[in-house]
């Protein structure tokens, strides 16, 4: 983590939903988590969300998806 001023940066990759993991992400695009990673800064990875039941759509979780992003990050502190 990086603290500066009292503040931490910290990286969220969130889940993405099962019709969007087939997508290939082109080589030539950075994506923000390489970048939170070269800056030596944390990342919580949250991709292995990956039910059905915590999407609304292919692209937004839901409340209960929601509630367990929030659980996940509070129990990292």
């Amino acid at each position: 983590m990086a603290l500066e001023y009292n503040i931490v940066v910290i990286g969220l990759e969130f889940p993405i939903a099962k019709q969007m993991k087939n997508l290939k992400i082109p080589d030539s695009i950075i994506l923000p988590k390489n970048i939170f990673l070269s800056k030596k800064l944390l990342v919580f990875d949250l991709t292995d969300i990956n039910n059905d039941k915590y999407f609304s759509n292919q692209d937004h979780v839901n409340t209960l998806g929601a509630d367990l992003i929030i659980d996940r990050i509070l129990k990292q502190f």
